[in-house]
């Protein structure tokens, strides 16, 4: 029998949420991904070591604002008061630790475009709510 001849039955038996935990950040399909969930931000989950100058707990969500969008959708984040080393905190009731996957997938699939979302940045050492709308 020649490779392709029958069919063989495969099951694979894959953990809730599996597919949450990749990281596709690096893929250019995120970027309009980032327009609509996040305003434009790029984001990035803060080192350990970053966090035990900060005095921050190793499994709560610290996020780096590493970049503001300034133009089209990308700037929804600029104009709801996010800056560039802003530390997000909690996302739309999110305080676990994460990459910049997770919230991006959260938000894509339980928001709705003009929902807002409340975020808690550390800027300076002190605690802001922002508001970041859904496109």
């Amino acid at each position: 029998m020649k490779r392709g001849d029958s069919l063989s039955a495969l099951t694979l038996d894959l953990p809730e949420g599996w597919r949450l935990k990749s990281d596709v950040t690096r893929r250019a399909s995120i970027w309009p991904m980032r327009g609509m969930a996040i305003g434009g931000l790029r984001i990035e989950d803060l080192s350990d070591e970053a966090r035990k100058e900060k005095n921050l707990p190793t499994n709560a969500l610290a996020l780096l604002v590493t970049n503001v969008g300034q133009y089209g959708m990308h700037a929804a984040a600029k104009k709801a008061g996010f800056q560039k080393e802003d530390l997000i905190i909690a996302i739309d009731a999110l305080t676990q630790r994460m990459g910049e996957g997770q919230p991006l997938d959260h938000l894509l699939q339980k928001r709705f475009p003009g929902e807002p979302v409340s975020v808690a940045v550390l800027r300076e050492q002190e605690r802001r709510e922002l508001i970041l709308p859904m496109q």
